[in-house]
């Protein structure tokens, strides 16, 4: 599937975008669920998995549309396209992204404020530090040439891809991106 900037089409067709449907009405007393296994996809697709609505739920259900009552009817066309984050925030799959190398302060790049100690105000992520080895700890000698040695990274998804899906994902991205690089260079 192609994104819609890279379509010549200029508009909705089957190589850039998908069309869903939804046609639900509510015949009963009570509440009726209306949930994302009920979207049908219309038009052709590249593959049986693409325009599929992403279920994780153990009831095989996907997230909760509407909720209708009796005598409430919903229709709708929905258009599905392909996307990345720097064009809208909806096809983020993180939440939050954190990022540290130096736990333990070795390298001196924070200067901590404090009003009494720093060791009692600026705790070390214990987490990370135990993985730096006995040279980087906080009371270590100085090293002004000493340069990070790991880098730490914290990935908190949405729900559609679980962390290192994210991660592995963004690399091949990257892979990609670079491999185009060095095609556009003449180098392959």
């Amino acid at each position: 599937m192609l994104f819609q900037r890279e379509c010549d089409c200029g508009g909705d067709c089957e190589r850039c975008a998908i069309i869903l449907e939804l046609a639900c009405k509510c015949e009963r007393e009570g509440t009726m669920m209306v949930f994302a296994r009920d979207l049908i996809i219309v038009d052709a697709r590249p593959n049986e998995y693409v325009g599929q609505p992403i279920i994780r739920d153990p009831k095989g259900n996907g997230p909760l549309i509407a909720k209708l009552r009796r005598g409430q009817e919903l229709r709708v066309r929905c258009t599905a396209i392909k996307g990345i984050a720097k064009e809208h925030a909806k096809w983020a799959p993180t939440a939050a992204v954190g990022f540290e190398y130096d736990p333990n302060n070795k390298l001196r790049h924070v200067d901590y404020w404090y009003e009494e100690n720093a060791k009692d105000e600026w705790p070390v992520d214990q987490r990370n530090a135990n993985w730096e080895s006995e040279d980087t700890a906080a009371d270590a000698a100085f090293d002004p040439d000493a340069t990070p040695g790991a880098f730490f990274f914290d990935v908190e998804g949405v729900g559609t891809l679980d962390p290192d899906q994210i991660v592995q994902e963004g690399i091949k991205v990257l892979q990609n991106k670079l491999a185009l690089v060095i095609q556009g260079l003449g180098g392959g």
